[in-house]
């Protein structure tokens, strides 16, 4: 509610009670190209279990595999 109460009069402000719920909302038409999923790393882990299954990322590699950055 708080987004609401912050989003320019006249803005359209939709509210989900879980991730699939708001990528069905996102995915209603009219649609842009662009999905912008701000929040905690929890909610980011339930995007993407809904939108890839509870499967790894193509590129994730071992914590081992990564070389150090200096």
């Amino acid at each position: 509610e708080a987004l609401r109460d912050a989003a320019p009069h006249g803005a359209a402000v939709e509210l989900a009670d879980s991730a699939p719920e708001a990528l069905a909302l996102a995915a209603r038409e009219p649609r842009t190209p662009i999905l912008c999923v701000a929040g905690s790393l929890s909610l980011l882990g339930d995007v993407l279990r809904a939108t890839r299954g509870d499967k790894p990322c193509p590129i994730e590699k071992a914590a081992d595999s990564i070389d150090s950055l200096f």
